[in-house]
């Protein structure tokens, strides 16, 4: 007897091991092709990941010289490093940008501001910091 399968590959290949057990029942274990699409997913959030490796998030928790000595560490690995500062955040990150350019010989090479879709539209700084 052929056991129908339903769902998706990792879900039948768990099922086939579940009744193998039974000599007489046999599984059809192939991939779908949506197993495809998530790889293709996949890979895209790595790149993500490995493109956010130079995003500095400021904040006002942590004192100013905690994010300039990070961005002058990122600099020794990246050729640039991005200073990201929301709402109140923003002041600091200017801040923080003026500082590199002063006392650690960097220089801004692009400055972007933008308000986020939430309905509280915070506004959003975003400095780009590179060594001279």
């Amino acid at each position: 007897a052929i056991v129908p399968t339903v769902g998706r590959a990792k879900h039948t290949q768990a099922m086939a091991k579940e009744q193998t057990s039974d000599p007489l029942v046999e599984v059809d274990a192939e991939p779908l092709e949506d197993d495809a699409d998530e790889d293709v997913e996949l890979k895209e959030v790595k790149d993500k990941k490995k493109a956010s490796d130079n995003l500095v998030r400021v904040s006002r928790r942590r004192p100013f010289i905690f994010y300039a000595r990070r961005v002058k560490k990122m600099l020794q690995t990246h050729d640039h490093v991005v200073l990201q500062g929301l709402g109140k955040a923003i002041v600091p990150t200017v801040e923080i940008s003026q500082h590199l350019i002063h006392e650690m010989d960097c220089k801004i090479t692009k400055i972007q501001t933008q308000t986020t879709n939430d309905r509280m539209k915070k506004k959003k700084i975003i400095i780009e910091v590179k060594e001279k």
